[in-house]
């Protein structure tokens, strides 16, 4: 913004939310057009507005000037709406007139291929310190200062009245549908800022602002792909810590992916791996715009909810039963009501009322009973949140519990989430409770979803920032070393004995191996333990058992000694050209929990960690987590528990557990190396086994890239 003197007096972004005027470049005579609506519905801005048109002395009862020079002071934010070919021209005037901002609504560039007019537009804006929203973009609404430069007709999309709720959008039309169902359903917004190709400001410029934005509660985005996933991720993972964050994402699947680069010239991002990473940077992903503002509504009005444990008040038997069905899908737990809670519920409730949860009052239950029962259910110490269901059509119920039900529910510190199910009646009184700040949904899906968000959010809010660059390790020398060697050998995969000594210098837990170059090394090794297995080291032989190369069950010296002459044989009839270094021989491991770890360089999500079981398990149940290198401890613990087989680790039917700390301790180490060693294409340890008291790596593999 600026001090009256005219000085810029802050470089954040506030002066495109609240500007003290805005010029309208391409403001139009022609009803309907684009530069015409867009005047039209800054009609209610509180501050001045400026139509700019050469041909034009006033428009819409506002004096019109030819150019930004005419003006008699420096405009804040400048909306331009003119032909793509002088946008640039345009741009530069606002530059030299002092503009601290644009807002380009103009579309046709990098989305067609013209990427280079957005470098050059990008260029202006630079010379001139000016920040740029777009373009291809509706620009910004702000339901506060009535700032509105869409170019989308009132008569035809409502706008919001205030709230809590922020809203970003790569794409115009989404924001535009967004916003005029949000009007419908009467639920305020503070901010709608769709930004486009983002040549300038991006969704991260954006969060930033309104993490200090008094007026937003809770941040909402519909994205198609960001440039730096990483970048996003370290710096939103940050941000939701303060607010939340709720991601509804397109280019999910390679079908989506492909649409959304050709609707704004925006690459998405791998769907699994962009699911992964919003849970490890703590930011929520949703499915549609119905969830997003059920639950934004829920984080707004009833905050985070602490705990698992909910009661659920009905009067309706059978709502009460399938609420409690779907909360226990959806991991909450049934509150065990005290004793004394029942007892004070028996003391105005009917006989036949049920005290236990789900607590019934019937349906010859009033809203003086509805209420009562609350409170009392409310005081307990073993609840963390009560589900309310009221059905208004039974006789006792009507709009008096509009004057009541709202005092106790905001009084009290236990998240209450309303539900009434029924047609324009409870609509009507639904309504009324909402505008009263309540928290009401029209089914039990919504509801518990919400609520599933809100406590997934606290969750969330509790572990610590993913850091992009939280590394305990240091590159080891020795390490370095034999992947430099590597690469100036032009060798791609490393083999032993360099593979283990590569894994060794960052303690990884090997199993016991040895390399063997000839017959006489086997002769003259003392300590070999046996039995064991037998495997060809070549950097030409990647399949080592369509090779014959692998050899199992070796007891003695003797039977080594013969499987290192098969070996041999074998891999030179496999490929008379691969050259044999040798062999690698290892004892044999009693069979553990078998797991996987794999990682690889994404070339959006860079170092990426994948943690599955093993053997035929992850080849047939694909059930495998991903994370972001590096990990964290909690996060290592995190990817453990996300597989659909983790009670296998726990220990089921009598089995030991696997040594949970030491698998994360594994996975935190494994992520590291990939952080230090960018030159690593893909690393797999497969298998390992995990007993009750260590893990151990029975087979790696690292593949090396330039």
């Amino acid at each position: 913004m600026r001090t009256s003197n005219g000085n810029v007096e802050v470089t954040d972004l506030d002066f495109f939310f609240n500007p003290r005027n805005v010029a309208v470049l391409g403001a139009s005579r022609k009803p309907g057009s684009v530069g015409y609506t867009i005047l039209e519905n800054l009609l209610d801005f509180k501050g001045q507005v400026f139509p700019i048109n050469p041909n034009a002395t006033e428009i819409l009862g506002i004096r019109a000037y030819a150019s930004l020079q005419d003006l008699f002071e420096p405009v804040d934010l400048a909306v331009i709406a003119v032909p793509r070919e002088i946008v640039p021209v345009v741009l530069e005037d606002a530059g030299r007139s002092g503009c601290l901002g644009a807002v380009i609504v103009t579309s046709g560039f990098k989305e067609v291929g013209r990427k280079d007019l957005e470098d050059q537009i990008l260029d202006i804006a630079k010379r001139y310190s000016m920040r740029i929203i777009g373009p291809n973009c509706l620009g910004i609404y702000d339901a506060k200062s009535r700032l509105d430069t869409s170019f989308l007709s009132k008569q035809k999309q409502a706008r919001p009245g205030p709230g809590s709720i922020a809203f970003l959008s790569q794409s115009g039309a989404f924001l535009a549908a967004i916003m005029d169902w949000a009007a419908s359903e009467k639920i305020g917004i503070s901010k709608g800022v769709s930004y486009g190709n983002k040549v300038d400001v991006n969704e991260l410029d954006l969060i930033d602002y309104l993490i200090k934005d008094d007026d937003t509660e809770v941040i909402c985005l519909y994205i198609e792909g960001v440039d730096n996933p990483r970048v996003f991720f370290e710096k939103a993972s940050a941000a939701s810590k303060v607010k939340p964050i709720l991601i509804m994402k397109a280019g999910l699947t390679e079908e989506g992916t492909k649409a959304a680069a050709s609707h704004t010239g925006s690459m998405a991002g791998s769907g699994l791996l962009f699911r992964s990473a919003c849970k490890q940077a703590g930011i929520i992903m949703v499915k549609d715009f119905r969830e997003l503002f059920n639950a934004a509504k829920a984080l707004v009005k009833a905050g985070p909810v602490k705990g698992k444990r909910v009661a659920i008040l009905t009067n309706g038997g059978g709502a009460g039963v399938m609420t409690t069905d779907y909360a226990v899908e959806k991991s909450f737990k049934m509150a065990n009501l005290s004793e004394s809670t029942k007892k004070k519920l028996k003391g105005i409730l009917p006989e036949f009322a049920s005290v236990n949860n789900p607590v019934d009052i019937t349906g010859s239950g009033n809203g003086e009973d509805y209420v009562n029962s609350l409170k009392i259910i409310q005081a307990d110490k073993g609840v963390d949140a009560v589900l309310g269901i009221n059905l208004i059509q039974v006789p006792g119920m009507d709009e008096k519990i509009v004057d009541v039900l709202p005092t106790e529910v905001i009084s009290s510190s236990k998240p209450y989430f309303s539900i009434m199910i029924g047609g324009n009646y409870t609509n009507r009184v639904k309504l009324k409770l909402e505008k009263k700040g309540m928290l009401v949904y029209n089914n039990i899906i919504d509801c518990i979803d919400s609520l599933y968000i809100s406590s997934l959010y606290t969750t969330f809010r509790e572990k610590s920032p993913w850091q992009a660059k939280n590394l305990s390790s240091k590159v080891s020398k020795k390490a370095k070393g034999i992947i430099a060697k590597y690469l100036k050998m032009k060798e791609m995969s490393l083999i032993e004995p360099d593979l283990s000594e590569f894994l060794n210098d960052y303690k990884m837990p090997l199993s016991r191996s040895y390399f063997f170059s000839s017959i006489e090394d086997i002769q003259n090794c003392k300590d070999i333990v046996f039995p064991g297995v037998a495997k060809v080291v070549s950097h030409e032989i990647i399949h080592k058992s369509d090779a014959g190369g692998v050899i199992l069950g070796i007891n003695s010296k003797e039977e080594l000694i013969d499987a290192y002459k098969k070996i041999i044989e074998n891999a030179r009839n496999y490929n008379p050209s691969a050259k044999v270094v040798g062999i690698s021989y290892q004892k044999l491991e009693k069979r553990g929990k078998e797991l996987i770890v794999g990682g690889f360089n994404d070339k959006d999500f860079g170092p990426v960690v994948m943690l599955g079981l093993g053997g035929i398990y992850v080849e047939v149940l694909k059930d495998v987590s991903f994370a972001m290198a590096p990990l964290t401890t909690q996060m290592a613990m995190d990817m453990m528990k996300e597989l659909k087989s983790y009670k296998i680790l726990t220990g089921i039917r009598g089995e030991e557990p696997a040594d949970q700390e030491k698998i994360a301790s594994l996975l935190v180490r494994f992520s590291e190396i990939l952080c230090l060693h960018p030159e690593i294409k893909e690393m797999e340890f497969n298998p390992i086994f995990a007993y009750k008291d260590a893990v151990v790596i029975v087979d790696s593999r690292i593949l090396l890239e330039k």
